[in-house]
């Protein structure tokens, strides 16, 4: 399949993620009100800059799996995958931590103390499992498999919109975006990985931190870092 159809695909899935969110949003002010709205909206540029905080490892876990794909070192690129998810889930459960605490101290005017916490402890769920997703995706786009993350692009923004418009019609809570949120993670981890497995029979999903492949990812992704904030 050439570049062109690749690109295509992903130009597809991004429209589509757009016009998901561009039909739901006035469904979720309609249904959970614009102060609820408003706190969700916070709790996710809380979320955005926590993220921010973290260098840019899938974009150098990318450069370094090409390179040694594209030499037949699947032993080295599978050493570097396996580096940069250990490295990912370290930082996603740092930035879960923060987020838990942000959601124990912060108060805002239209949510109580308890949906405050509980919209920030599962953004944290949700951050671990979309820094994982993240931490697969490098692999597959090194390998130009982008019609597998197109059709992750376009499935998890569809999964989140179902469960937080069903979830926001029938209890009225900005808890029920931020649980869209989660399942929409959920489905992309689980589409990342069930793809990975699909197409190498020997892929596990094993974290496993090597000190050489983490000072060549380190050393890009800090390179990188100011790029991607």
């Amino acid at each position: 399949m050439s570049k062109a159809v690749h690109s295509a695909y992903l130009i597809a899935a991004n429209a589509a993620a757009t016009a998901i969110q561009f039909v739901s949003v006035p469904l979720l002010l309609r249904w959970i009100g614009k102060p609820a709205y408003g706190v969700y909206l916070y709790v996710a540029v809380v979320a955005v800059y926590v993220g921010v905080a973290t260098p840019g490892l899938y974009n150098a876990a990318q450069k370094l799996l090409t390179e040694r794909f594209a030499v037949g070192d699947e032993e080295g690129a599978w050493r570097i995958q396996q580096t940069q998810l250990a490295m990912a889930l370290a930082f996603a459960l740092l930035s879960a931590c923060v987020l838990v605490l942000l959601g124990a101290v912060l108060r805002l005017d239209g949510v109580d103390r308890r949906t405050m916490l509980g919209m920030f402890g599962l953004y944290a769920c949700s951050f671990v499992l979309a820094f994982l997703s993240g931490a697969l995706v490098p692999v597959l786009s090194a390998k130009e498999m982008f019609r597998s993350v197109a059709i992750r692009q376009s499935i998890e923004p569809l999964a989140s919109a179902v469960v937080a418009l069903a979830m926001a019609y029938w209890l009225c809570t900005p808890i029920a975006v931020v649980a869209g949120g989660l399942i929409g993670s959920l489905t992309g981890f689980a589409w990342n990985l069930l793809t990975l497995r699909r197409a190498f029979p020997g892929f596990r999903f094993r974290p496993k931190y090597d000190r050489d492949a983490a000072r060549e990812l380190w050393t890009i992704a800090v390179r990188g870092w100011p790029q991607a904030i």
